[in-house]
């Protein structure tokens, strides 16, 4: 009977000592999961704040490609004025030789016209 007993004791004692081994091993498994789940908020946090800042450099370069964008329509409007202004000039200059030209030969022509008849 004491057999018994000490047997019904040291199965209760095992019984004991692994259900204390199943609270510390939960525990720690406890512990990794809120070490894991600490990490992994902060890297989501992180991750929030380098997509925060590579949406703020996608959004100046857009904004500096805008800008750039506008000063070359604008140089090339310039540019278009400019050429326009000096084909009008050469046309005016062209105009005015051409004129001269006639005049210079018409004045020629009645010149000659006046030496063959005297």
């Amino acid at each position: 009977k004491e057999a018994n007993i000490s047997a019904q004791e040291s199965l209760e004692r095992t019984k004991e000592r692994m259900q204390k081994e199943r609270e510390a091993v939960e525990e720690a498994l406890q512990n990794e999961i809120s070490v894991a789940k600490e990490k992994s908020e902060y890297e989501k946090e992180k991750l929030k704040g380098e997509n925060k800042e590579l949406q703020q450099l996608l959004r100046d370069q857009k904004d500096e490609l805008q800008t750039l964008q506008l000063e070359l329509k604008n140089e090339k409007s310039v540019m278009h004025t400019k050429i326009g202004q000096l084909s009008l000039r050469h046309q005016k200059e062209i105009d005015k030789l051409k004129q001269n030209n006639e005049t210079e030969i018409d004045l020629l022509r009645t010149k000659v016209e006046q030496e063959l008849r005297d």
